[in-house]
């Protein structure tokens, strides 16, 4: 099991984000990955 977090980033300033402004906007993700024998994975994303 991983702990994972990301930011998606936009320059076009027109997202209803958490953090924006007239230029950019920022989404934080936090999520969790379970992988099985390096075979099958799995991830959920907040």
């Amino acid at each position: 099991m991983l702990a994972e977090t990301d930011f998606d980033l936009t320059f076009d300033g027109k997202r209803n984000t958490l953090v924006s402004s007239d230029a950019l906007s920022i989404d934080p993700k936090v999520g969790l990955e379970y992988g099985y024998k390096n075979i099958f994975f799995c991830k959920g994303w907040y």
